[in-house]
């Protein structure tokens, strides 16, 4: 916030149905690369669903590798992002997501989070909350992944406390947007 960045465009393409991936070189205070996604949810190809590490939830990889091992015939697996926390170095379950993690409807992990998650209702809404806000939305979800601080509210920078790191370290993120109207997600 405050700061202007020089814009550069490196990559634009079509790279699934109904979704586009663009890469974004930006200079200024600082310089950073954005990858991300745009996929366009009313297109009858688009399927949104939890990819996990080797199928299990204490267990890590690449993208591209959960993205080979979860396609099969006519489940194409293109696009995906690095999503929720973990501690690494906990004791008793080093990798365990600290949100929650819905895959098929299934809960694998942490049922009483309420932590801030990204999902997909069954009737194929997408779905930025937290059961600590809307509780009506237990049972309700088809997937979902735990998240951290919501950066944007309604098209405005929501408030982070300034006591949280979140706020004032800079390393790697991953975001997701929803457009106002539901028929578009925006991954980062």
């Amino acid at each position: 916030q405050g700061s202007s960045y020089k814009v550069d465009t490196l990559y634009h393409a079509k790279v699934g149905p109904g979704t586009t991936q663009t890469s974004l070189a930006l200079s200024g205070a600082l310089k950073l690369r954005v990858f991300y996604t745009t996929t366009d949810l009313t297109d009858p190809n688009v399927d949104i669903r939890v990819a996990k590490a080797k199928n299990k939830i204490l267990a890590t990889a690449n993208v591209p590798s959960m993205a080979k091992t979860n396609t099969k015939e006519k489940k194409l697996y293109f696009a995906g992002v690095n999503a929720d926390f973990f501690d690494m170095f906990a004791e008793r379950s080093p990798y365990m997501p600290a949100g929650i993690c819905i895959k098929d409807g299934q809960v694998l992990c942490n049922p009483h989070s309420m932590c801030t998650f990204f999902g997909m209702d069954r009737v194929g809404n997408p779905v930025i909350s937290s059961f600590a806000e809307n509780p009506e939305l237990k049972g309700q979800l088809l997937c979902a992944l735990g998240g951290r601080e919501i950066m944007l509210r309604d098209g405005e920078i929501a408030e982070v406390s300034p006591c949280e790191a979140f706020s004032f370290t800079c390393h790697p993120r991953t975001c997701v947007g929803i457009r106002e109207d539901g028929t578009t997600i925006i991954l980062v």
